[in-house]
C-alpha cells in the first residue's frame, strides 16, 4: 500500500512540475503590422489628434516621426511604436521592445507585446470615434 501511495504522490508532482513549467514558458509570435480603419469623414488632422490623444490616454509618450507619430510606453515594459496614419486607416509597427522578450533573428516577440498594441489601439479607436460623433 505504502508503495502504491509514493508512486501516485510521484506521478502527481511530476505532473504538476509539467503543467507549472509549460504554463510559465512565454510564447512568442511573430512581428506584424497592425491596421485599422478610421471613421469616415474625419479629416487628416483629426485623424492625429485621435491618435495622439490616444496614445497619451494609453500613458506613452508621443513624438513626431518621418512616417507619423511615435509612441514610447516607458517604464517597465519600454516599447516604441510608429504610426502611419491616412483618412482611410492608420497602421501601428514595431520599432523597439524591452522586456518583451523580443528576438531580433527570429523576429518574434511575446504575446504581452500584442496585449499593450491592443490596449494602445483601444483608445485611439475610441478616440477616433469620439471625434467622428463630434461631426
Amino acid at each position: 500500500m505504502k508503495v502504491f501511495i509514493r508512486k501516485c504522490f510521484l506521478f502527481c508532482s511530476i505532473c504538476i512540475l509539467v503543467l507549472c513549467v509549460t504554463s510559465c514558458a512565454y510564447r512568442a509570435r511573430p512581428i506584424n503590422d497592425i491596421s485599422h480603419d478610421v471613421p469616415a469623414n474625419l479629416e487628416l488632422n483629426q485623424v492625429r489628434e485621435g491618435i495622439y490623444n490616444g496614445i497619451v490616454k494609453s500613458k506613452c509618450n508621443v513624438s513626431e516621426s518621418e512616417k507619423g507619430l511615435r509612441a514610447t510606453c516607458p517604464p517597465r515594459n519600454n516599447l516604441t511604436i510608429e504610426i502611419q496614419y491616412n483618412t482611410k486607416k492608420y497602421t501601428v509597427s514595431f520599432i523597439e521592445a524591452n522586456g518583451f522578450n523580443y528576438d531580433r533573428d527570429n523576429q518574434t516577440i511575446h504575446t504581452k507585446y500584442y496585449r499593450k498594441v491592443r490596449n494602445i489601439t483601444d483608445a485611439i479607436n475610441g478616440e477616433l470615434k469620439r471625434l467622428a460623433l463630434e461631426l
